[in-house]
């Protein structure tokens, strides 16, 4: 019977270890002749599907998700549908404006082709597909903006580079600015489609791309 355990288990691993987001990549996007960085070596490799950091990235994804409150449903769709609203928010409680046009076109045309070529180079699950693999369940939203892999989080990218290009502009609310990044990130964690080490993963490359190009433009 052990013997029998063991050789289901390996199955089982092998299956884990080679399972990606989707075998169906998109062709490349082309990055901004801005970026001089050698982006696709910024990060290291996520950790993988079979590992411990993964495991506790799952279950703490799975409590996350299984205990959220009405109200965090709220921040969930807020983060989903548009993440500039929480720093609208701030920015009008302190009579300070947000340069919509000049970060749309930021993200636009420089972080967004470099994330999503990312993610299709590391190819990585969902939370809630890897999940059931290890018997975990994830209580995940379906939303529109999840058809992609998870690692680096694009919405943790886009409020990222928000809070990058306001913190130059009002230096004095830095620290709110970038603990919006956090939520923003830790909402995508309750909804159940982000592993933590994604969001770690989008502010480290955005903040080497923000370095890269910011005196240009």
């Amino acid at each position: 019977m052990r013997n029998l355990i063991s050789e289901t288990a390996e199955k089982v691993s092998d299956n884990i270890v080679s399972m990606k987001y989707s075998d169906n990549i998109p062709p490349e996007k082309k990055v901004s002749d801005l970026v001089s960085i050698d982006w696709r070596n910024v990060l290291p490799e996520p950790p993988e599907n079979n590992s411990q950091i993964t495991r506790e990235e799952i279950q703490e994804v799975s409590e996350l998700s299984d205990k959220r409150t009405d109200r965090q449903v709220e921040l969930v769709m807020v983060v989903d549908k548009d993440i500039r609203v929480m720093f609208e928010r701030l920015l009008k409680d302190n009579n300070l404006s947000y340069p919509a046009e000049k970060i749309k076109k930021i993200y636009d045309t420089i972080v967004f082709p470099v994330i999503m070529n990312l993610k299709w180079q590391y190819n990585r699950p969902r939370p809630y597909q890897l999940a059931p693999k290890f018997g975990v369940k994830i209580d995940y939203i379906p939303t529109d903006t999840i058809n992609t892999p998870s690692y680096p989080s694009g919405h943790t990218a886009y409020a990222t580079i928000i809070a990058s290009v306001l913190s130059e502009m009002y230096p004095e609310f830095s620290s709110e600015f970038y603990e919006l990044v956090n939520v923003a990130g830790k909402a995508r964690e309750i909804q159940g489609v982000h592993y933590e080490s994604d969001n770690d993963a989008s502010m480290v490359i955005v903040g080497a791309l923000w370095q890269d190009i910011k005196y240009d433009i």
